[in-house]
Order: structure tokens, then sequence, then C-alpha cells
């Protein structure tokens, strides 16, 4: 598996980039890697366009009790730790940028995120 990956945080911003691509070859030729980076850069100037605001604070106690769920079934059903979520309730720790999205995502639309996290 060849792998292309590309992530730069700005603060309350996020980039990220995945490029997957599956070669059965050991190595890629000269054009081939030429025609991967000409995809990557493409890809890169379509994301520059494209910014994405991550909430500075995510008030995930009063999402997971919006949901009616205790601190374990919420960390069971959304892939969380469950000592991290006590430490972001208790505001000991917080979210870094990219964990803060995952909230906002379950907050907008809980069901949709308990579907694919099933199909997964």
């Amino acid at each position: 598996m060849r792998v292309t990956y590309n992530f730069m945080v700005r603060p309350d911003v996020v980039f990220l980039a995945e490029l997957y691509g599956k070669n059965e070859k050991e190595n890629l030729t000269h054009a081939e890697r030429n025609q991967l980076q000409k995809i990557a850069s493409e890809i890169q100037r379509e994301l520059s366009e494209t910014v994405y605001h991550v909430p500075p604070e995510t008030d995930v106690r009063a999402l997971r009790e919006t949901l009616g769920l205790s601190q374990s079934d919420f960390a069971a059903l959304f892939g969380f730790n469950v000592r991290s979520l006590q430490d972001w309730e208790q505001g000991r720790r917080r979210p870094e940028i990219p964990i803060r999205a995952y909230p906002a995502v379950i907050q907008r639309d809980p069901q949709a995120v308990i579907r694919a996290l099933r199909a997964a």
C-alpha cells in the first residue's frame, strides 16, 4: 500500500487530506510518481480553498447529557476513552483540535455517526 498524507493545523482550522493507492509493484516508476504528485497538488489546491472551522471549545458533558447517555455509554458508543472523557468534562484536559471536531459532528447528527461506526 502506498500512502500520501498531508496534515496541516492552524489555530482552530484543520486541513486534512489522505490519498491511498494500492500497487503490487516494489517501486513506482518516475512517471507514476510524477502523476501522484500532480494528483496530490490538485487535492492540496482544492483543500486550500476549503477551510473547516473547529469549535474552540466543546461542551462534551452537555452533548452527552442531551443524548441521555452515561459517560461509559457515550465513550463506548462513540469510541472515546472513558478517562479522557472524564478529564474533558471536568476541565482537567482539553481535547486537541482534531478531537474537538468529532463531538461537533456527533452533535450535528448523532444517528449518522452511529450508522457510520456500525458500518465500519
